[in-house]
């Protein structure tokens, strides 16, 4: 967590960004606003994990042959897919993959909600800054001639 906030300030202190205007709180709660539910992110892991089974399915074998026609084709060859040329060597490697999908997701939901929380403050702080940089920065009224 520590590190998304030192990103994010540091993003926030970019120079391109003190070129734009800020949003006023309200637009960053509006963006928090948007940011996908945890159920809409779970559902989404889903529709990966799907996603992988089809790829994982899918027949290479063909492929296979074309890239290589002087090789010697067998039968077995031809119906190869995916999942078989990639548990070749690691037999886990379905596992690991759809694995992964179920950690990133789970790290998705976490930062959303951490980001719904983080994005109103931010604002808000952009907002004193921008407020407290034109204040820094406003010439000094001064009667030299005294």
């Amino acid at each position: 967590m520590r590190n998304y906030l030192i990103a994010a300030a540091a993003l926030a202190c970019a120079a391109p960004a003190f070129a734009q205007p800020y949003p006023y709180p309200e637009a960053g709660e509006e963006v928090a606003r948007e940011l996908p539910s945890t159920h809409e992110i779970e559902t989404m892991g889903v529709a990966m994990d799907r996603m992988v089974g089809a790829v994982m399915d899918m027949p290479i074998g063909g492929i296979v042959e074309a890239m290589d026609p002087y090789r010697d084709p067998r039968d077995a060859d031809r119906y190869q897919t995916v999942r078989d040329m990639a548990t070749r060597d690691d037999p886990y490697a379905e596992e690991r993959m759809r694995g992964s999908i179920g950690a990133i997701t789970d790290n998705m939901a976490l930062m959303t909600e951490k980001l719904a929380v983080l994005i109103p403050v931010l604002s808000r702080s952009m907002i004193d800054l921008e407020r407290r940089m034109d204040e820094a920065m406003r010439p000094y009224d001064y009667d030299w001639d005294d």
